[in-house]
């Protein structure tokens, strides 16, 4: 007991008289210019931070690669590259107009303006569509008797195209109102339309025929 106190005694009067330590000019040096360095870190780390924050974030889908659009107006300082014609420029196909219930059977200029006034092609366009207008008619009948609804809708479709690409607008016309009572399954007022087609499709095909003949004369 007596050896201890007298180690713990010895061991304080040392620490009371030895001299504290002291930080020369070299070590404070260093200590102000760490923490310099460590508040610019934390300073640009927070700018990082923040800015990171404000950017408009997009998210990318799959299997897309996102990419700037460019502008649609060209540069007034960059000279305009050669570019291919647009669609605009180019000639457009004629399209058939919507059919009008109270046109002629068979409009002989509409119908060359759609083969692009070629008259070869109009007369074995005209010789073609007439058995396929007599195909979906039949189609049409059949499909009618069956009370196939998705098939009279389809098959009065089919049909009123092949009307409009000779220009048979009349018989175009009805074959949209059969269309439409299909697309509404409103079987019921279909079989009056179909015998007013009939009539329009006999009215066509003497006019087609008269057409024939004059051609071929």
């Amino acid at each position: 007991m007596g050896s201890t106190q007298f180690s713990v005694s010895t061991l304080q009067v040392i620490a009371d008289i030895a001299p504290e330590p002291t930080l020369g000019g070299a070590e404070i040096s260093l200590i102000v210019v760490g923490c310099v360095v460590l508040f610019v870190v934390v300073a640009v780390l927070a700018w990082r931070a923040r800015s990171q924050e404000s950017r408009p974030r997009v998210r990318a889908e799959p299997g897309f690669i996102s990419t700037p659009i460019a502008s649609a107006e060209p540069s007034p300082s960059s000279p305009s590259s050669p570019s291919s014609p647009s669609s605009s420029s180019r000639p457009s196909t004629p399209q058939p107009e919507a059919p009008v219930a109270d046109a002629p059977p068979f409009d002989r200029q509409k119908a060359l303006d759609l083969c692009g006034e070629d008259e070869e092609l109009l007369y074995t366009v005209i010789q073609e569509m007439t058995p396929e207008i007599d195909s979906q008619m039949q189609l049409l009948r059949d499909a009618l008797a069956a009370e196939d609804v998705a098939t009279v809708h389809v098959t009065s479709h089919r049909l009123k195209g092949s009307l409009m690409l000779i220009a048979a607008e009349a018989s175009a016309a009805v074959a949209l109102k059969i269309e439409l009572a299909g697309r509404e399954e409103n079987l019921a007022d279909i079989p009056e339309k179909m015998a007013e087609l009939d009539a329009e499709l006999v009215r066509l095909k003497a006019a087609i025929a008269e057409y024939l003949q004059a051609a071929a004369a």
